[in-house]
């Protein structure tokens, strides 16, 4: 974590753009609006509680569960309570385990999946079964550390690969 003295040396827009703020703000403002709730301050104040509690991802579109590094793991920790039904012996495929995905995200997209299938353990084949656990922790680390495993693709790449 950043120490306290950190924020301070920030700009105003650099804080809120670290904290990612005005995410919450223009979701906040967007319920509101939709909902037309006769207690505005109220539906905020509600809407913030879910936003901590984690439970304001439950249905939402891909680009909100997506937005912030709150949300993924918020999306994460529904999802693996969700499914904690299934077992150790419960065998799955990398497209079935999307389809539960998107059971809590109707639009959740394929790259997400695409991308961790070569580093499975068995390779890139759909067809591929595995233990629900191994492909849940899988999903987990490539969806919550989608940006940072993005950033040091691209590096890897500019530098012509491992070798390079």
């Amino acid at each position: 974590r950043k120490s306290a003295d950190d924020r301070f040396i920030l700009t105003a827009q650099q804080y809120l753009d670290r904290n990612h703020v005005m995410v919450y703000l223009q979701d906040a403002v967007r319920m509101v609006l939709e909902t037309r709730d006769e207690r505005p301050l109220h539906a905020i104040s509600k809407y913030f509680q879910s936003v901590l509690q984690g439970s304001h991802v439950i249905l939402r579109e891909f680009s909100f569960v997506h937005a912030t590094p709150r949300n993924r793991l918020a999306f994460v920790r529904i999802l693996v309570e969700t499914f904690k039904g299934f077992t150790i012996d419960t065998d799955m495929t990398v497209p079935e385990h999307r389809q539960l995905v998107c059971l809590l995200c109707p639009d959740f997209p394929t790259t997400i999946h695409e991308e961790m299938s070569p580093y499975m353990p068995k390779g890139a084949d759909p067809a591929t079964t595995y233990k629900y656990p191994i492909l849940s922790a899988y999903f987990q680390v490539m969806f919550v550390f989608s940006e940072f495993i993005s950033h040091v693709k691209k590096l890897f790449d500019a530098e012509g690969g491992a070798g390079g």
